[in-house]
């Protein structure tokens, strides 16, 4: 939660993109992204309904159990975040392959990935946080929703 908090996320964005964060941290950024795309294809469908502001004023509510990212800035702060295979998985992966080529060296790479994992992590936010300063919602040209069509 800091963490989406000192990247730039607005305050009610935050639970949402701290969860999004720990998926990508604890199991890897494919199913993080995966979630991700969930929540923008809700976003995009209550934009083209014209429901979108009543769910964000509060007139109408989710259910419990459905996230939501509801400033514009978060979506694409999220992308840069989740970008980057700083998880334990990759972990796992760099230690078995290093071992190999290394593998009087083993104890040397067990202590260093943890401070890798964590340094890695640190550049993707590192990232975010920049994108999200550069970032301004009122100079965009082309509409959020029209970024995947091929007119």
């Amino acid at each position: 939660y800091p963490f989406s908090m000192i990247i730039g996320i607005p305050l009610r964005d935050c639970l949402v993109s701290s969860k999004l964060i720990g998926i990508k941290t604890s199991l890897n950024e494919f199913i993080a992204y995966q979630e991700l795309g969930k929540i923008r294809q809700l976003r995009n469908e209550l934009i083209l309904n014209n429901t979108f502001p009543l769910y964000l004023n509060g007139t109408l509510t989710l259910p419990n159990d459905v996230p939501m990212l509801w400033d514009d800035t978060s979506p694409i702060i999220l992308t840069y975040a989740l970008c980057g295979f700083a998880n334990f998985g990759s972990m796992g992966i760099a230690l078995a392959t290093l071992g190999v080529f290394a593998p009087t060296r083993k104890r040397a790479l067990t202590k260093i990935a943890p401070r890798a994992l964590i340094a890695g992590s640190m550049v993707s936010l590192m990232t975010a946080s920049i994108a999200g300063l550069l970032y301004d919602t009122r100079h965009v040209t082309v509409p959020i929703l029209n970024l995947n069509s091929t007119h």
